[in-house]
């Protein structure tokens, strides 16, 4: 999986981003879409800081990026990669975790990429998930989400 960006790329800013998906501030975990090619493959970045509310939790030395919270990124990012525009994300859910394996855990200063690449599968929709920081891949895996009903 290359975290290159898609060729017919849309960027979306924080502020997008976040007008993108229903998550609000501290649990967006999506600072920046770098690039998207709708309902087919998206890359977002996630700046890990000292100062992200996410990573105080229990006091915790040294402090770090719950890998829990990569699996909900990852979420996240095909939510707006399946939405209907570039302003309304789709209302999905996590139906399961095929796989996901992580070789590191985010610390502060981290700048994570995140590559999901989306293929149908009836009503669902898998996500292929790559994470990088460093040029190294710190996370991977695949998961599956389904389309919630209209309310």
């Amino acid at each position: 999986m290359d975290s290159a960006l898609p060729e017919d790329d849309m960027a979306l800013d924080m502020d997008d981003a976040a007008t993108r998906h229903p998550a609000s501030y501290p649990f967006l975990l999506i600072d920046k879409v770098m690039g998207m090619d709708a309902g087919v493959r998206a890359v977002g970045l996630r700046n890990v800081t000292c100062n992200d509310p996410l990573l105080a939790g229990g006091g915790r030395r040294p402090l770090t990026m719950r890998r829990a919270l990569l699996v909900e990124a990852f979420a996240q990012l095909t939510a707006m990669a399946l939405g209907e525009d570039s302003r309304h994300p789709a209302d999905v859910e996590v139906a399961c975790i095929n796989s996901m394996s992580f070789t590191t855990t985010p610390t502060p200063g981290d700048q994570i990429v995140l590559t999901v690449e989306l293929a149908a599968e009836g009503d669902n929709t898998r996500a292929a998930c790559k994470a990088e920081a460093g040029g190294a891949t710190i996370a991977g895996g695949s998961i599956v989400v389904t389309k919630l009903p209209e309310a």
